[in-house]
């Protein structure tokens, strides 16, 4: 009974099939667009440029005196998770405040919508934060806070109008492209017999293309082709691939399969595969 061998080579894995030939199973991180298809992370900065309140608040009796106004900002992603930024200063009895400094290299999955949300705060129990009231930069919203969408933040400052108070501020969006760490992935065994429907598994974390990397936590397009020694890199498409935590399966002409997986329960999630017609024949 022949095995087939398989090692760690640039950038994936080897497999020796019963021809005798080396194939390697290439894996590629593919560039991207700045306004990508899918899902592509982006380190977000925010300043909010100026407030301005027309509303009545913090009233002594029937007068209405100027608010403590603080703003909170967080970052909507298409999954319905939020990341969040740090709240602004408050500024104590002011009508007209700004610029304040609010998000500052967050790292996010676009494309997200951003949320923001505007209060007075109790003065006398700065610095700590006791909301008193919000105060309504949208009539629709639950609470008054102003979502604006993905499509709008690409054109410079943005301007909302709400009922109580209008605020602008400047989103600065930088795309960050993915990478390989290290130069080859895990594999969970050396060698396979494809007559027994063996295969090997491939798995790994891609990381942001930055000075200091961390993992990167959207989803990743990867191309997957194989190279023999005796022809050149075959393609077998494109995958979207979850950044952390995914595995590679493969075997004998069978489908590229990627799954996602799960640290604490170990489970599986299928998220696509490549058909086998477009492997090697």
């Amino acid at each position: 009974m022949q095995r087939i061998y398989a090692g760690l080579a640039p950038l994936f894995c080897n497999f020796r099939w019963n021809s005798g030939a080396v194939v390697v199973l290439l894996a590629s991180v593919l560039a991207t667009s700045p306004v990508p298809s899918f899902a592509q992370d982006a380190r977000v900065s925010r300043t909010i440029d100026s407030v301005n309140n027309r509303g009545c608040f913090d009233r002594v009796g029937l007068v209405c005196t100027k608010p403590d106004m603080m703003v909170r900002v967080a970052l909507l992603q298409s999954d319905g998770t939020q990341v969040g930024c740090p709240d602004t200063v408050p500024i104590k009895n002011f009508d007209n405040i700004g610029p304040l400094a609010s998000c500052s290299g967050v790292l996010a999955v676009t494309p997200f919508d951003v949320l923001i949300s505007l209060y007075d705060v109790d003065e006398n129990k700065l610095p700590g934060i006791f909301i008193q009231e919000q105060i309504r930069l949208s009539e629709w919203a639950d609470g008054g806070s102003a979502t604006i969408p993905w499509f709008r933040l690409g054109g410079g400052a943005v301007t909302i109008a709400g009922p109580d108070a209008n605020l602008t501020f400047t989103p600065t969006i930088t795309m960050v492209a993915p990478k390989f760490l290290v130069p080859s992935l895990q594999l969970t065994t050396s060698s396979i017999d494809p007559q027994l429907g063996e295969r090997v598994v491939a798995s790994g974390t891609i990381f942001t293309s930055e000075a200091v990397p961390v993992p990167y936590p959207g989803t990743v397009k990867v191309g997957w082709s194989f190279r023999s020694s005796s022809t050149g890199p075959t393609d077998m498409g494109a995958l979207p691939v979850p950044a952390r935590h995914f595995k590679a399966h493969s075997s004998d002409r069978h489908p590229i399969s990627i799954y996602r997986t799960f640290q604490k329960t170990r489970n599986f999630q299928r998220v696509g595969s490549i058909p086998p017609d477009h492997g090697i024949v």
